[in-house]
């Protein structure tokens, strides 16, 4: 049951941007192209503008190849320096081709085919000894051999389709019209691939509400007039009418308001209530998905695929940390699911995602504080080794073993930011990440509202997971002999 999506003409898209930034020609190409996106709500990000002071502009690089859409600047410069030689390489290994919008631009005629052959020449050359010992570091590959034939493949896949007849150079006269017929196709094809998306997530929704609601647990008449519908409406129509509404949150008031009701009727059959709250769950847990904004999800997709693979620690900017569920749901296309605390506060449900709370760590942590409850944790015991060396082997150990069972989906843990930096500065962690990337994944939830360009929920985070809350605590409440 697809339903017809629409972002509308005005969506905004990033954009990067990689290319040689200490040559004039390709600052003046930047800032054309920059303007040429600004007229298509493409917001252009490059080195000058998302980097300052104090910035990492490895972290930079490692967003730009993962990033959906990314324009490169061909040129023979291009070719010479190790930044630009890194991006390429990264932007060709990590990821599909097929689901990013990888656009090389020839900045200059004399960017053709027959220059991999100079290219190659230089690579090997006095004049690049520099520059191939700092690729060689930042891609942790010595031999200069291999080098080569990673750029030649990126060469090949990314560069090579690029330089025929048909895509003329930012030299030609009718440069600028070739480039705003590119950004509008471009902008086109963005627009397909999230509507497309967003149907194949409205369509496992609903068929998995519909499943639900065919149990019968849960009253098909009632629910219906209170979704305002006839009460002899289809299944179908109830889900539908469930979805198409523009807030999530409506809809959970809708079930609370239910729930309330059949509580009074049900409470004495515990068999009876005790299967229609699961149900509304499940429900509730679908029905989060859908709060993931399209636009977010497009955009930061790879880079959750990326850090998934790469790495083991990932920081979103959160209103409510509880959240991260719904995001680790909405990539794995399965029901998000929550839990209460001892306080009856939301938080993520540990027995699926394995997403697990623990309080931040002292400045001076040692090793053992900071690795002895993960031990703990994945071994389901009440000790953990004082040997640190053999703490982190069977912490790697454990986690690898786990992993065939999950079907290669990682173990998420939520942690404080004072937990991600202490964990970070440790000089063992560059080798326990290596070994445990695909595996483990350490994620801080923060809220920095104006570092965000984009917000990853339609509503607002608190109190959507507060109107779920209200459905969950309802069986908690103490069950009195009047009840």
């Amino acid at each position: 049951m697809d339903k017809p999506v629409q972002l509308g003409d005005d969506f905004p898209i990033n954009a990067y941007l990689s290319y040689r930034c200490n040559i004039d020609r390709d600052t003046q190409a930047r800032d054309k192209l920059k303007a040429l996106c600004s007229d298509q709500s493409i917001t252009l990000r490059y080195d000058k503008s998302d980097t300052g002071e104090g910035d990492s502009l490895i972290k930079f690089m490692e967003d730009l190849t993962s990033a959906r859409c990314v324009f490169l600047f061909l040129s023979p410069e291009y070719f010479q320096s190790a930044y630009t030689l890194f991006e390429l390489i990264r932007i060709n290994e990590w990821a599909d081709l097929d689901s990013r919008f990888i656009l090389p631009l020839r900045v200059c005629n004399n960017i053709i085919d027959k220059y991999r052959t100079a290219a190659k020449e230089f690579w090997f050359s006095k004049q690049a000894e520099a520059d191939r010992g700092k690729l060689a570091d930042m891609l942790n590959q010595p031999d200069h051999n291999l080098l080569w034939q990673r750029i030649d493949s990126a060469w090949e896949a990314i560069v090579k389709p690029y330089l025929d007849e048909k895509h003329s150079s930012l030299e030609s006269d009718d440069a600028d019209l070739l480039l705003r017929d590119l950004l509008v196709k471009s902008r086109q094809k963005v627009e397909s691939i999230i509507v497309e998306a967003k149907q194949k997530m409205y369509a496992t929704v609903s068929r998995n509400i519909e499943q639900i609601l065919k149990s019968q647990h849960i009253p098909a008449q009632q629910l219906a007039e209170a979704l305002k519908l006839d009460p002899s409406a289809s299944v179908s129509d109830t889900t539908k009418q469930l979805l198409d509404g523009k807030m999530v949150g409506g809809a959970l008031d809708v079930l609370y308001k239910l729930s309330i009701q059949q509580e009074k009727k049900l409470l004495a059959r515990s068999d009876d209530w005790t299967d229609y709250l699961s149900d509304v769950e499940q429900i509730c847990g679908w029905l989060l998905l859908k709060t993931v904004d399209p636009l977010w999800w497009f955009h930061n997709q790879l880079s959750l695929e990326r850090a998934k693979k790469r790495s083991i620690t990932g920081i979103f900017n959160l209103q409510h940390p509880a959240y991260i569920e719904v995001i680790i749901a909405r990539s794995l296309l399965q029901r998000a699911q929550h839990t209460l605390d001892e306080f009856g506060s939301i938080v993520p449900a540990s027995e699926e995602h394995d997403v697990i709370l623990f309080d931040a760590t002292s400045p001076d942590a040692s090793d053992f504080q900071l690795l002895s409850p993960l031990y703990k944790d994945l071994r389901r015991v009440d000790k953990a080794p004082q040997d640190i060396t053999r703490l982190r082997e069977e912490i790697g150990l454990t986690a690898s073993s786990l992993s065939g069972s999950r079907e290669g989906k990682p173990i998420y843990y939520l942690v404080s930011k004072e937990y991600l930096e202490q964990l970070q500065a440790k000089t063992w962690f560059a080798e326990f990440e290596q070994k445990l990337a695909g595996f483990l994944q350490f994620v801080c939830c923060i809220h920095e509202p104006h570092n965000q360009t984009l917000e990853p929920c339609q509503e607002e985070q608190r109190l959507l997971l507060e109107k779920v809350a209200n459905i969950l605590r309802l069986k908690h409440k103490k069950r009195t002999t009047h009840e």
